[in-house]
């Protein structure tokens, strides 16, 4: 992979984590219609893993989406992710990590030892295994590693690159599958069933590239977006 190959793909990499991160915080309905987070998503999501595709074109949800009220995908939101009652999906890696669905576990450490590791000195409002943090963190990585691709600084490329894997390895990948099962089990609306399958592919074929197992990845131009 040349120098314009790996700015491109660490690029879109970072892109994907940015915009599903943004799609497990509070939604506003207009936002997502307005700002074509969906289309985004998936039109990257095919840039960058094209057996992605399925899943991504399922993201493409501008019809479903006007047809939902803003009342409907706040009530399903707060009911898998933020309560009051039991939550259909929590968002916590250490409840699919810990023994006994601990909350706050060793896990939930382990991810904050990570971010520090990385320079990141933060205050979170949610715990440091949040799902939006943690794709977040995702995002910051990449994008760290796309511009040390860009300067040509290969050392800084590959230690971003190799932070990152452990991450999505230990942390993320390990638990994104049984949290994605759960928000289709619980989701009432066609964006978070959505949502829950274009993420599973993703981390699915991150993984995989990860291991060095079979994943389609293209890199040419990305197509321009309007």
């Amino acid at each position: 992979m040349n120098q314009t190959e790996r700015v491109l793909r660490e690029g879109r990499r970072a892109d994907c984590y940015r915009l599903f991160s943004t799609c497990f915080y509070p939604p506003e309905r207009d936002q997502l219609l307005q700002h074509r987070i969906c289309i985004e998503l998936a039109e990257t999501l095919n840039e960058l893993y094209p057996d992605t595709a399925a899943a991504a074109h399922a993201m493409v949800l501008h019809e479903q989406l006007t047809q939902l009220s803003e009342t409907d995908v706040r009530v399903d939101h707060a009911a898998l992710f933020v309560g009051p009652f039991r939550l259909k999906a929590a968002p916590y890696g250490s409840i699919y990590l810990e023994r006994n669905n601990l909350l706050m576990g060793d896990t939930t450490l382990a991810a904050s030892v990570c971010y520090a590791e990385a320079g990141l000195e933060l205050t979170l409002h949610e715990p440091a295994d949040h799902i939006a943090v943690e794709l977040e963190f995702m995002h910051y990585l990449a994008a760290l590693s796309a511009q040390a691709a860009h300067r040509g600084d290969d050392e800084q490329t590959a230690r971003l690159t190799g932070q990152g894997d452990r991450f999505l390895n230990d942390h993320l990948g390990a638990w994104a599958p049984a949290f994605c099962a759960a928000i289709k089990r619980g989701a009432n609306t066609v964006f978070y069933r959505a949502l829950a399958d274009c993420l599973e592919a993703f981390v699915d074929a991150e993984l995989r590239h990860t291991r060095g197992v079979g994943c389609d990845t293209v890199l040419s131009e990305p197509r321009q977006r309007h």
